[in-house]
């Protein structure tokens, strides 16, 4: 640039017809204000005739001043402070603006000023300097495209109008623009650089493909303002994007990098993320959301530290998380803590050492068609929600850790189209839960699980209320190797469980355990598991059309209360029915193939069993100990090795009932009673009653036929047999042995191969009403009495 300086007044002459005052500036001069205001008034075109940098002329201003009508400057530098005002159209084309110095001043407070302009275009410009801000925009619209804007200042740009800049880079000490009083403004293809990159007050603004860096305060940061951010990238070391004050921000195919310590914070307003990326590595939450609406869709969410990816406090409306994946390492993937509604839809959400979702107090959470997955202590949390709905959502854990899949405290729950897969408790509740065509895989120790919390129960034990669960078409199963010994399908106390239409297969523990509830099973299927059902203290059962196959007892009960229609319980390795002080009815149910016995009832048990079939079990067909007086009616008894058992003082009723084809039909001993009536004993391999050991049996209006050796056996026993029908036995009809002192009374004892009644020497039947003539027609002898013989 040559020494060369020219006034710059003297290039003003005398304007055109149009009014225009045309200045061409010489390449390589330097032209002046001469330190003193110079305000142009007339419409004016200054022009170079280079666009070359190096060569273009200077201009130094003190304060320079356009107000015509049309202004139009091209290939020029201005040094100095420069405003355009009140002017209908101003074009600024490959013009630099430095107000940081000039010959006669120190750095300007704006480097240029565009005031109450209407339309300004400005191509391939630069604005640099400004002591406050580089450029300001007040009242003035239009587009800045290719521009360069830096200062050390305060702020880069002030806009408080509508403009569009794009393809620009802006670079501030502190903001990079500053939008305000209702203004609009539009970026496309601009960096923003600044501690604060850009900040809206009451204004809106538009970004698409910038890339936007806040180094220490942030990257946007909103007051009262519409912000929507598309394909950007969005960087900083602290807050990337922070919205108060009713302001509404969308963020659309954006990605967010650096070491910042939240992503996107709003409060009291209303954001979106769609289509974004974000890693974060602090110790804070990704994304804060306060009081405010809020949605997240199609994003990818990473987080490294401590602090969740989402945190949502007092939210104003539902919250929807759709087609996202979220994935953190130690913190949780949402918390929500604040009354606020979630709704989270065909997401993927991954935590290593903490709950994916922990929400506490909240109207209502709803996960649909999503997958949650941890390896910490609990998969998903929830507390004190009103409602919950899970409806086609996963829930797995995949480590050797003792991890909850789903627990809910105090939640109202709907479980529908699931999948529970692993961990060790899959889903804990205890308050209103529905589950329905669900399926529970490879659970550690229990499936389900309902029982109430420590204050809803009194100091007397009893419960408020019973938990109301139902489930319905579902599966739950498991395998002996991941399950442990202990492990159940379910786990209920002080619940209201109807469970129909299931299949429960594999629990070394129990199918369905429960204490202190009434649990309604129907149409459902459970197999190879350790117990099939385990009911105690207090349980009512009812059991409708259900199957009960292979497990090692079927069915038990504890000092509860059955009721069971149409079920069929076989193959167990133990008992198919172990009842233990309980009461109720079995109608037409098939109790078959056990390896022990197939009814095996105790300690006071009163069970009315109608229509039953209980057949081919390799011990009992129906074992009673120990007071147990249950009543059987038009029962089948049949190919068990022992059909019926008697032991311990029970006192059982049997009335027409069908016992054969056994080992022995009955054998009575130790004290029993019990009382057989209109009962047939038929084809037997030994004899088909034997009462021994002090049993007190009595047989009355029964037919005993057809056994290959006895037909009754009183051996050190007492008992009555009235009204009976014992013929065809190929042994000994009736044979009193060994002290036994039995009432024999009006039966007919006939057609034995060997004998009708044989007493031996040590036994006194008493025979005062029994008719001598009803002993007939057998082969050897019809009455012999040792005693008498001797």
């Amino acid at each position: 640039m040559t020494e060369k300086v020219v006034d710059l007044r003297s290039l003003i002459t005398k304007p055109d017809e149009s009014g225009t005052i045309h200045i061409q500036l010489e390449e390589g001069t330097t032209y002046s204000t001469l330190n003193t205001t110079l305000h142009i008034r007339n419409n004016i075109h200054i022009t170079s005739t280079t666009t070359e940098p190096s060569e273009m002329p200077h201009i130094l201003c003190g304060e320079l001043t356009f107000s015509g009508e049309q202004t139009k400057i091209s290939n020029c530098i201005f040094e100095g402070s420069v405003s355009f005002t009140g002017q209908q159209k101003v074009k600024l084309c490959n013009c630099k603006f430095d107000g940081s110095t000039s010959l006669f001043t120190e750095s300007m407070d704006v480097s240029v000023l565009f005031k109450d302009v209407s339309t300004l275009t400005c191509l391939d410009c630069a604005f640099f300097g400004g002591s406050t801000t580089a450029l300001v925009l007040e009242n003035t619209g239009g587009m800045i495209d290719n521009a360069v804007i830096k200062t050390p200042g305060i702020g880069a740009l002030f806009i408080d109008s509508a403009m569009v800049l794009k393809n620009s880079i802006i670079l501030a000490e502190k903001k990079g623009i500053s939008v305000v009083k209702q203004s609009q403004l539009t970026l496309e293809n601009t960096e923003i650089t600044g501690k604060w990159a850009i900040a809206t007050s009451e204004s809106k603004l538009v970004a698409k493909r910038c890339r936007m860096k806040g180094e220490e305060w942030g990257v946007l940061s909103l007051k009262e303002s519409v912000v929507k951010v598309n394909e950007c990238d969005i960087e900083s070391d602290a807050t990337c994007v922070s919205s108060q004050s009713v302001s509404t921000v969308d963020i659309i195919k954006s990605n967010f990098f650096g070491s910042f310590r939240t992503a996107f914070y709003i409060d009291n307003g209303v954001g979106s993320l769609v289509d974004c990326q974000i890693e974060c590595k602090s110790n804070e939450e990704t994304v804060l959301i306060e009081n405010s609406i809020f949605s997240c869709e199609r994003c990818k969410i990473t987080k490294i530290n401590d602090g969740p990816i989402f945190h949502f406090q007092r939210g104003k409306e539902p919250i929807l998380i759709k087609d996202s994946t979220l994935t953190t390492l130690k913190s949780p993937c949402i918390l929500s803590n604040g009354g606020t509604i979630v709704e989270i839809s065909h997401c993927a959400l991954a935590s290593a050492e903490s709950p994916t979702v922990h929400i506490i107090n909240a109207p209502r959470f709803v996960s649909n068609g999503s997958m949650f997955e941890s390896e910490d202590e609990l998969v998903m949390q929830l507390s004190d929600i009103k409602d919950v709905q899970l409806d086609e959502s996963k829930f797995v854990s995949q480590t050797d850790k003792n991890v909850s899949l789903v627990q809910m405290s105090d939640s109202p729950c709907a479980v529908n189209d699931c999948e529970f897969t692993g961990g060790a408790q899959q889903l804990v509740s205890n308050d209103d839960l529905i589950v329905s065509k669900s399926r529970f895989t490879n659970a550690k120790e229990v499936a389900l699980a309902v029982f109430p919390d420590e204050g809803s129960v009194n100091t007397h034990g009893y419960h408020k209320k019973l938990i109301p669960c139902e489930v319905s078409d579902c599966t739950f199963s498991t395998i002996p190797t991941i399950a442990s010994y202990d492990c159940r399908a379910f786990s209920i106390q002080l619940t209201s469980l109807n469970l129909s239409n299931s299949a429960i297969s594999g629990y070394t523990s129990t199918g369905v355990f429960a204490m202190e509830s009434r649990v309604c099973i129907g149409s459902s299927a459970i197999e190879s598991c350790g117990k099939g059902i385990h009911v105690a203290d207090d349980t009512t059962l009812d059991l409708d059309s259900c199957t009960v196959e292979r497990c090692s007892v079927g069915i038990a009960s504890d000092a509860s209360k059955i009721e069971m229609r149409s079920c069929t319980v076989s193959e167990s390795t133990n008992h198919n029915i172990s009842f233990n002080h309980t009461t109720g009815n079995v109608k037409q149910c098939n109790f078959t193939k056990s390896e022990r016995h197939n009814l095996f009832l105790t300690d006071n048990t009163l069970i009315n069993f109608a229509d039953c079939h209980i057949i081919d079990g390799k011990n009992a067909g129906v074992q009673c100990e120990e007071g147990s007086d249950s009543r059987f009616e038009d029962c089948e008894i049949a190919n068990n090795v022992l059909n019926v058992s008697l032991v311990d003082t029970s006192n059982p009723y049997f009335v027409g009932c069908a016992i054969y084809s056994g080992v022995n039909g009955l054998i009575a001993k130790h004290g029993a009673c019990g009382r057989f009536v209109a009962c047939a004993f038929t084809q037997h391999e030994e004899a088909a009653v034997v009462l021994t050991e002090r049993a007190q049996t009595t047989l009355q209006d029964c037919m005993i036929t057809n056994n290959n050796r006895y037909g009754v056996l009183f051996d050190k026993s007492y008992g009555e047999l009235l009204n009976c029908s014992i013929s065809d036995n190929k042994d000994v009809n009736v044979a009193v042995i060994n002290g036994a002192e039995p009432m024999l009374q009006n039966n007919s004892i006939t057609k034995s191969n060997t004998g009708g009644l044989f007493i031996d020497r040590r036994s006194k039947a008493n025979l005062t009403r029994q008719p001598e003539h009803m002993i007939c027609d057998n082969v050897e002898f019809n009455l012999f009495h040792e005693s008498k013989t001797l």
